[in-house]
């Protein structure tokens, strides 16, 4: 399933006035609820890295911000922080925007609903992007049903009781599934605009997260190899690169590498600390709706052969509510070792290192530390079964 969808606006040189003596794209908001010392703030970086705070504006009128910035050629977010309040790049409300060039772009919306700031200006409003805009636009009304649930669910504070509370967060998990589904048909235009546009940094984005290519490996890396160098030398683009890299280095049978990280109690996990027993790492969010189904699976595996040097080291991706993921795992009874990547310090991340772009996904790492299985936990987990037990006949359950 792909990780958490959001929201791309392009900007382009070309469509609108940039000069070399005034390089910035402008920002202009008008948003409702919006108010005078309100502060906006611009991070940087790929859909898979840490965004970095570059610029932001204080907000003087209400309802309306100007932002300018030198960033281009990248994805962004546009974070909201409301008078009194702190920066905090993973929790603000946050909307997504692709900077292509430079030019002038418009955003719409509410500060209730900023994550679906309704964006305007260069390529967006060519007219090859306009079907893939319109399925874009009717997912995001579907999705938002999904995420409004789910917002008011963790406010709940035990209002409801646990069957009840699961009934209403599988209804709120189908609406975003069911989005997925839209989005999902967006793919083949976006990589025919792939296809199209070897120079443009947004295509390096969209190949990116394309996660049905990705399994094609050989198109994917060949895919990759069409981007024009200055494209290729993009933030997305040195993203790509560095994933054909990790794909390569995690291939059956290769070294797994090795990381250090706090557990969920506080105390240091090292990969290589392992070494001699089988470990299934499961790149995971409690987010994610085939992570949640994939639980109970996971539960009886380790059930049947935590006594058969086996164990199993979660690892939640983009997942920055520590307290939820936390309540995840209790509830859902996750009796292994749990890490959460969102902890990783900048540049030693897990999931990049593995090449995981969506989630649920699993490696087995045998007890010479090689990777012997790969895969969705669906497709695999029998595997992982027959594996250990194979090695461990008669110990244990």
């Amino acid at each position: 399933m792909k990780i958490a969808p959001f929201l791309l606006v392009l900007t382009a040189c070309g469509l609108c006035a940039c000069t070399p003596s005034a390089p910035k794209n402008t920002i202009e908001g008008q948003i409702d609820g919006l108010r005078a010392g309100d502060r906006i703030v611009l991070a940087t970086g790929t859909l898979t890295q840490t965004s970095i705070p570059t610029d932001s504006v204080t907000v003087t009128q209400d309802g309306h911000f100007s932002l300018t910035t030198s960033a281009t050629d990248t994805y962004a977010r546009l974070l909201l922080v409301q008078e009194g309040e702190t920066l905090d790049v993973n929790n603000n409300p946050s909307a997504g925007i692709f900077l292509e060039g430079y030019s002038q772009l418009h955003v719409q919306g509410d500060v209730q609903q900023w994550r679906y700031l309704k964006v305007s200006g260069g390529l967006y409003d060519l007219p090859q992007m306009r079907a893939i805009n319109e399925l874009a636009d009717s997912a995001k009304a579907i999705q938002k049903q999904g995420h409004v649930l789910l917002d008011s669910l963790q406010r709940s504070q035990g209002k409801y009781d646990k069957n009840r509370l699961k009934i209403l967060q599988d209804s709120a998990l189908s609406f975003i599934r069911s989005a997925n589904e839209i989005f999902d048909q967006c793919d083949p235009m976006e990589r025919e605009l792939v296809k199209n546009n070897p120079d443009l940094a947004y295509s390096a984005e969209l190949l990116h997260y394309d996660y049905k290519t990705m399994k094609d490996f050989d198109r994917y890396d060949s895919a990759f190899r069409t981007l024009s160098p200055r494209v290729q030398a993009s933030p997305a683009g040195k993203a790509v690169a560095d994933y054909i890299a990790a794909v390569r280095a995690t291939q059956v049978g290769n070294t797994a590498p090795d990381f250090a990280l706090e557990d969920i109690d506080g105390q240091m996990l090292r990969l290589s600390d392992l070494r001699g027993q089988y470990v299934l790492l499961d790149f995971w969010g409690s987010w994610c709706g085939g992570c949640r189904a994939s639980i109970p699976s996971l539960v009886a595996l380790y059930d049947r052969l935590k006594d058969k040097n086996f164990e199993i080291v979660g690892i939640a991706v983009s997942e920055y509510n520590d307290s939820y993921w936390r309540k995840v795992v209790a509830d859902e009874k996750m009796a292994w070792r749990h890490v959460n990547d969102s902890h990783s310090a900048l540049g030693q991340e897990i999931q990049p290192a593995y090449a995981v772009m969506g989630v649920p996904t699993c490696f087995l790492i045998d007890p010479e530390g090689n990777i012997a299985l790969k895969g969705y936990p669906w497709d695999i987990l029998s595997q992982v079964k027959e594996t250990v037990e194979k090695a461990h006949p008669d110990s244990g359950k």
